[in-house]
């Protein structure tokens, strides 16, 4: 028996050292794929035109397309999704043929730190699917072959198992991989893009969370419609429902704002709720009204869009968008930078970051903003005096460029005023 015993502990103490082994060849102390660079104003425009495309709805079936995808608008969609389920970093590049992705991603739940980094190299093969030449995982190498015929099996089990990726495959007439570019030719069928929409919202959002947005898009379509309002509103004639009614539904006060901000900045960005959510009983589109906050239609939508963007990101997302934009308003046929709306979206910024930063702070936003003597003085600094409206070589005379001392200064001008609202007076 003791024999026994000790083959049986022989055996456990291999298998243990073959894992520890296995761990330390897969794990690794630190990324090797680092944070990817900030949005540039060629990145915003090139997304703004594949939104274009793909919300195209009346298509007709049948007719033959193309898209054209940069390395660097896979690789944000690649960080988007990494970024909101596992906190990782991807870096693409396309070049001779080939397109490597490499990935890292942290190990959770231990108390220092750990990544697992992968990269793989892909080409395009005979059979108009893609051929992995190289796999790395840590400081293993797999196989290409048997990497590769892991992946004709997943391929296959997908064809059988998943009918949405079946018809997006067979949709596909070719592809070419080009310098920086993959170019994909494909049949349209609006009945996949409805099917691929599904299936996107149900990856992007959990049930819960899809949940609660249903409800705060059916509450903003009623409170629109109300006879009683005019065409022109303030800010505060959605805030003050949407956060009492925030309040009202308990549970978690940052799931509960996170929500009710996210409703708020669709519709600013005039957003079908549908687009995001599919369709619903109840869930009408909710009707129009020109927004206002100090009397402008633009700091109302300054506002909303930057606390929906701070809630659904992480926190110097929406600074960099602002600030892009801005730039992008100093070039000919813009209307100039502006420090008024820089300081409105990181006053926006400031507001989502508070009704998401801890639960007790979440609940002081919830109580401010659902009050029913809610004024705009509370959430909003006064800009009259700050530049605006200044074209590219107006801006180079008085700030050089953006990060200067002269620059910086206006920025913390603006910080300051914001500190002195009420909401923001004891921010958490």
């Amino acid at each position: 028996m003791k024999y026994l015993l000790a083959l049986v502990g022989g055996l456990l103490v291999t298998a243990a050292g073959l894992v520890l082994v296995t761990g330390w060849l897969l794990l690794s102390p630190a990324p090797t794929v680092g944070d990817t660079a900030p949005l540039t104003p060629a990145d915003l425009a090139a997304v703004r035109s594949l939104l274009q495309q793909a919300l195209l709805r009346e298509q007709d079936s049948g007719n033959l397309k193309q898209l054209t995808l940069r390395a660097r608008e896979i690789e944000q969609v690649l960080n988007f999704l990494l970024d909101a389920r596992l906190n990782g970093n991807a870096r693409v590049t396309i070049d001779s043929g080939e397109v490597k992705i490499a990935v890292s991603v942290p190990v959770p739940a231990i108390p220092f730190s750990l990544w697992v980094n992968a990269e793989a190299t892909l080409a395009k093969a005979d059979d108009l699917r893609l051929h992995l030449q190289q796999l790395h995982v840590g400081s293993l190498s797999v196989p290409a072959a048997i990497a590769d015929r892991v992946l004709m099996q997943l391929h296959a089990q997908l064809l059988v198992q998943e009918a949405e990726y079946a018809r997006l495959v067979t949709a596909i007439t070719g592809f070419a991989i080009e310098t920086d570019q993959v170019t994909v030719s494909y049949r349209w069928q609006r009945e996949l893009r409805d099917q691929l929409a599904a299936s996107g919202r149900s990856l992007m959002l959990d049930p819960e969370h899809k949940a609660r947005l249903t409800a705060y898009a059916r509450e903003l379509a009623q409170l629109t419609a109300a006879a009683a309002l005019p065409d022109k509103i303030s800010v505060t004639s959605l805030l003050t429902p949407m956060f009492a009614m925030a309040q009202a539904r308990g549970g978690s006060a940052v799931a509960e704002n996170r929500a009710a901000l996210q409703v708020l900045a669709m519709y600013a960005l005039d957003v079908d709720p549908t687009l995001l959510l599919g369709e619903s009983p109840g869930l009408g589109l909710p009707q129009h009204h020109d927004l206002r906050l100090s009397a402008r239609h633009d700091f109302a939508l300054h506002l909303l869009i930057s606390a929906g963007v701070e809630v659904s990101s992480d926190g110097n997302m929406a600074a960099q968008i602002g600030q892009l934009k801005e730039q992008l308003d100093t070039r000919d046929g813009g209307t100039g930078f502006s420090f008024t709306d820089l300081a409105i979206d990181r006053t926006g910024a400031r507001l989502g970051a508070l009704a998401i930063a801890n639960e007790a702070s979440a609940r002081r936003v919830q109580h401010r903003l659902s009050a029913a003597n809610l004024q705009e003085a509370q959430f909003t600094p006064s800009v009259q005096d700050l530049p605006e409206f200044l074209q590219q070589i107006d801006f180079i005379k008085r700030f050089v460029t953006i990060g200067s001392p002269a620059y910086n200064d206006v920025l913390i001008d603006i910080e300051a005023r914001i500190d002195r609202l009420s909401l923001f007076a004891q921010e958490l």
